[in-house]
Formats: structure tokens, sequence, C-alpha cells
């Protein structure tokens, strides 16, 4: 994979993939430690610029929030154990020179061509600024190649495309809908009014929100879709939401001629019943046993389970686009695996604890998650954020 010159990324731990390289602190300064700390987009301590020099991949790690700095080996004299060992960041100079080497599932290595050390990280709890060297729980060093418990793999994850440009924002859900937390509970449905989804009567108790009740995911889910209310505009780029659908069955799918519009799009996103229970993502019905195709690639972050599930975690966008109830998932790639748009995920099915019809079900979730759908309880810890998923459902 390598990394471009120019560009910010951020630089996730394979063997702790909540956590990134950052310099200790909420602003870098000079000899500041480098550590493991919970991975954030927007934390400046965390946003790292590769600046080539000497071609092949060669080159220096500049700290995004203080120019000045580059990711470093402490070859200091006052504290000798963590000598020619410890990440810092440092003034440019020759222990800040490494090589960007590639690994696996478009992972990296980063190799000091100081010490020929690779940069390692102690997983599993976040640094400090003084727990340093290669015993310390959440540090960041240089050891010797070869390790195989991925604590030497980072994944870069582009923030921008270089110099003074931002980046592509991730897609975001049509302008012209309003976003839902799964979380809560309303009083009533949220019909189609217009161009827009109304939501009515939010409530924000608290016990309310940590309703216990299950969440129905089928057995008469979601919106059931008619010629009226699947046409609502979405603004942005001018699509219906039917339409957007019905590319994206095409797409996943790899079909040309689609069955009746109810069908492939029988049941949409959203609360559907005065009890408040929600359908998290959009159901398809196209052929039973017809292929599926993954829509964007990226990184397996599970598959199989109760649900026929395959969900995938794609870094430029930072969501988790989850597919359920197929049958016969590949044994060609594995949990950790990258795996290209396009690649056959599944088949169309009706796997699941309960009496479904065959479909598909696609929904997205923010961020990295493994949450697998096995669990219909609605807590805290299980039912996470789902978001509008018809602009993740375009390119």
């Amino acid at each position: 994979m390598s990394i471009d010159n120019g560009v910010t990324y951020r630089l996730e731990c394979r063997a702790d993939r909540n956590r990134s390289l950052n310099v200790y602190g909420t602003t870098p300064t000079s000899l500041a430690n480098v550590c493991l700390y919970n991975s954030a987009n927007n934390d400046i301590c965390q946003q790292w610029v590769f600046v080539e020099s000497g071609g092949n991949n060669k080159g220096y790690l500049k700290c995004k929030g203080n120019p000045q700095l580059m990711l470093d080996i402490y070859t200091g004299t006052s504290n000798p154990t963590i000598s020619g060992v410890n990440a810092q960041v440092y003034a440019q100079s020759e222990t800040a020179y490494f090589e960007i080497e590639d690994s696996s599932n478009g992972y990296i290595k980063i190799k000091s061509l100081y010490n020929g050390r690779y940069l390692t990280a102690n997983q599993g709890k976040n640094g400090t600024s003084g727990g340093k060297g290669v015993n310390s729980g959440g540090n960041v060093y240089f050891y010797n190649g070869g390790l195989t418990d991925n604590s030497q793999d980072w994944l870069p994850i582009k923030l921008d495309n270089g110099g003074d440009e931002p980046g592509e924002a991730p897609i975001a859900p049509p302008s012209d809908i309003e976003s839902v937390d799964i979380m809560q509970r309303y009083n009533a449905p949220l019909p189609f009014t217009g161009s827009k989804i109304t939501i009515y009567n939010v409530k924000t108790d608290s016990n309310e929100k940590n309703d216990k009740s299950k969440e129905q995911y089928h057995r008469g889910s979601g919106f059931r879709p008619s010629e009226n209310n699947m046409n609502f505009l979405d603004t942005e780029k001018g699509q219906t939401v039917l339409s957007t659908i019905q590319n994206f069955a095409k797409t996943v799918f790899n079909q040309t001629d689609l069955p009746a519009r109810w069908q492939v799009a029988y049941y949409l996103f959203g609360e559907f019943d005065q009890n408040a229970k929600f359908h998290h993502g959009v159901d398809m019905d196209v052929h039973d046993g017809d292929a599926i195709h993954a829509f964007w690639g990226g990184e397996v972050v599970s598959k199989g389970g109760n649900y026929g599930r395959v969900q995938i975690y794609v870094a430029d966008l930072d969501v988790t686009t989850i597919y359920l109830h197929m049958k016969n998932i590949p044994n060609t790639f594995n949990v950790g695996d990258y795996i290209e748009e396009g690649t056959v995920i599944g088949y169309q099915s009706n796997v699941s604890r309960d009496s479904i019809r065959s479909h598909l079900h696609f929904e997205v979730r923010r961020g990295r998650t493994v949450y697998a759908g096995d669990s219909t309880i609605s807590d805290a810890n299980k039912a996470l954020a789902s978001i509008i998923p018809y602009g993740y459902m375009k390119k």
C-alpha cells in the first residue's frame, strides 16, 4: 500500500484497533512521549504527515500540530534504559528517518533507518507521558522486526489529500433527511412528509433510553414502501431514494434487470409502529441464492453468526457497512482481511434466528464496530447509533 508524500494520516494499531499513534499531551511539544491513545481523526496529536526524502518510501513522519517535530527515536544519555528504543517527537535528524514497508491487508510497518528496528506498540491501554520503554503499558517503541502479534502493523487512515487542501469528506446521508439515533424512543411512527422524515415526541428520559425491550429487526419491520412514499427526493444528487436503492442493488447483485420496485426495496430504514420499534437498514429481495458483492472495499471486522453477516469497515468513510442474512459466506477471506469492492461476500438467503423471507439487509454504523446483529436487546452496550444509509448506497 505504502503512503503518499505530503498526505496526513492517522496511524491505527493493528493489535489494538481502538487506539492510534499519538503524541502525549494536547499539542505536540519537543521530546514528548509517543504512545497509543483512543483513536480520533480530529485529534491534532494523532495527525502525521509523510515527508518523502530519498524515494522508495523513505522519509519522515511530521507532526501536523507542530511541523518542526518528527517521529523520532530517543538517543539521549540521561535515561540509558530507553536510549535507542523509545519513540518521541523531536527536530528532524538522522534518528527520525524511516522506511515504510507494506505488510498485509493495507497495513504498513515503519522501519528505522537509524538502527533497523520497527515501530512497535504495547496494546491494551492508553500510554502516558512518563511510561516509556519496552514494558510500559500503551507505550510505543522501536524493536527488532519479526513479531507476529500485529504490534508492528499500522493502518494509515488518510485524513486529507496533501498540502493545504482538505480531503474528501465522508459521504453524508442525504441532506434533506434528518438523522435518527436508535437509542431514542418515539411516541409515534416517523411518517413521510414531503421530502423529509419528521420525528415526533423524542423522549429524553434516561430510563426510556436504556429500555431493555427487544428490537424487532424483521417480522414486519421498517417502512413498507409504496409508489408515493418511496419517491421523496434526495436533493444532494437529484436521485429518489427508490432509484438510489435500485442502483445499489444493481451493483451489489451485479445485475441490470431487477424485479418489481416494491420487491427490490421492500422495507426501509426507520420506525414502524406505535411501540417505536426500529428497522436499522434497508431490505432488498432480488433473487434467493444470488451472489452479493461488497459495495465498498475495506477491512472485514465480523462474519458468520446467527444472522449470516459480513461487516466491513470502510476507513476512508469511517463507517462500518453491514450485510445480513446471507448463506455460503466464502472462506476465501477472514476477519482482519482487506477485501476489494466487488468481492463476493455471500448469497441472498434467510439466515436468521427468526422466520423471515429471503433478502439482503444492508445497514451502516458509525466508526469501526463489530456489533454483530446477533442480539436484539437494546442497551447502550449493544445497540449502537445507526446512520440513515442512503448516502452510503451511492458513489
